[in-house]
């Protein structure tokens, strides 16, 4: 089993006014899974 870990930092920069972060819709869409595993450490 291989697997890829993928970290981003940061916070609230990349959010619009309605609270929508396109760039965490893409790393999601990323995964191909319908539930894909995240931490929020």
């Amino acid at each position: 089993m291989i697997g890829t870990i993928l970290a981003l930092g940061g916070g609230g920069f990349s959010t619009t006014d309605d609270g929508t972060s396109t760039i965490d819709d893409y790393l999601l869409d990323l995964t191909g899974q319908d539930h894909p595993r995240v931490c929020f450490p």
